[in-house]
């Protein structure tokens, strides 16, 4: 995460899961390419699907709420 004074203005967030021994990325939000977004991955770590979140909010709130919905559904899982 990269700030300035106290505002977000670059991140990744990924949520992993245990395989078989090995970590396994399923969910990245990041702002590569100038605009945050979520990928949802395969077990390969290729994207599937991509849904951009858009400019409609600030990267604060987006780091916020993506952290805090990882960290559920790790939970669940």
């Amino acid at each position: 995460m990269t700030t300035n004074r106290r505002f977000v203005e670059v991140f990744t967030l990924q949520l992993e899961v245990l395989v078989d021994g090995e970590w396994m990325p399923v969910v990245r939000c990041d702002t590569a390419h100038g605009e945050a977004h979520v990928d949802h991955l395969r077990p390969d770590g290729v994207t599937y699907r991509k849904e951009w979140l858009g400019e409609r909010f600030p990267y604060n709130d987006v780091f916020t709420a993506t952290l805090d919905q990882l960290v559920r559904d790790a939970v669940e899982h």
